[in-house]
């Protein structure tokens, strides 16, 4: 014969399995928020990194100096983080790029919609041309003159997301462990 569950072991288990509840749902609330906090981080961070190469290459693209276009290329390449970068000029050519010219070409030509309407820059996940694994944000800024409303070329910026999935990765990790003790 099974023996009789008291009412107070009935009880205990019941308030049992809602704390247990109410951390799960703690937990991934928590995780939710600080995956979506990274996230926003990481666009921002490229959005500023796009901006920054479009405003160094302004200049340079307004006289047709490419040679200046490129060093500033160079000094925004330098963030591990960087895939690509791509700068065109007012005439929709590629005046410097990170990477050799057939795969500048693969990524503009297989991503048209990637361009900015007004002075708001674009930003789309998408994977590399040619590359099976590597997921980027896309990041695509006008070149404008200030005062003027014409633009002067495009710089197109690939920023890795493995950082950004690796902090997530880790984020949910130290959740999870807090949420079992």
């Amino acid at each position: 014969m099974a023996k009789q569950v008291t009412l107070r072991t009935k009880f205990i288990l019941i308030l049992n399995l809602l704390v247990v509840l109410l951390v799960a749902t703690a937990a991934l609330l928590a995780e939710m928020q600080q995956r979506n906090a990274i996230i926003e981080e990481v666009k921002k961070r490229a959005i500023i990194l796009a901006r920054s190469l479009a405003d160094a290459s302004t200049n340079s693209l307004v006289t047709y100096n490419y040679v200046g276009v490129e060093q500033s290329l160079a000094m925004a390449t330098k963030s591990p983080d960087v895939v690509y970068a791509v700068v065109l000029d007012k005439e929709g050519n590629i005046a410097a790029s990170s990477v050799r010219e057939a795969l500048s070409r693969r990524i503009l030509l297989e991503d048209k919609e990637a361009v900015p309407t007004g002075a708001d820059p674009l930003i789309r996940q998408r994977q590399i041309p040619g590359s099976r694994a590597e997921i980027v944000y896309d990041v695509s800024v006008p070149v404008m003159v200030e005062g003027s409303g014409q633009h002067w070329g495009m710089v197109r910026l690939g920023i890795s997301l493995d950082s950004m999935q690796k902090q997530i990765a880790e984020t949910r990790r130290l959740i999870s462990v807090l949420g079992l003790m």
